[in-house]
């Protein structure tokens, strides 16, 4: 709506959603608790979301939109696993997750092939 603002305020959008995506990331990969890590990873995505829709190209919405419509079904389904893998394992740490295909083959089947190609067709 307003182009003249937005080549303004881009540099004082991008340097804060730069910061966050680096705090974010940095702060996912050290937890051990797989609720906070799918918490916090869709806040990184959101600030590449935000750098992407001020970038000064045409392809930016076109770019923004695919992560931003599959941001509101895909974490509460990851939240579904989660809730899954507590009611089997009674525990939420990622250490303890080990040999879960052997345990449950269809909701590894479920979590790696769907969300996983999610995660790697995002970008």
């Amino acid at each position: 709506m307003f182009p003249e603002a937005t080549l303004r305020s881009t540099p004082f959008i991008y340097t804060p959603s730069a910061i966050a995506i680096i705090y974010t990331s940095s702060t996912t990969s050290r937890q051990i608790d797989l609720k906070k890590i799918i918490a916090y990873s869709p806040v990184a995505h959101m600030n590449l979301v935000t750098i992407g829709m001020f970038s000064p190209n045409i392809q930016r919405i076109g770019g923004s939109i695919p992560p931003m419509s599959s941001h509101g079904p895909v974490p509460p389904a990851l939240f579904l696993c989660v809730g899954v893998l507590y009611d089997r394992y009674k525990t939420r740490l990622v250490r303890y997750y080990g040999g879960s295909v052997r345990t449950m083959p269809n909701l590894c089947h479920f979590f790696i092939f769907h969300f996983g190609q999610y995660e790697f067709t995002r970008y």
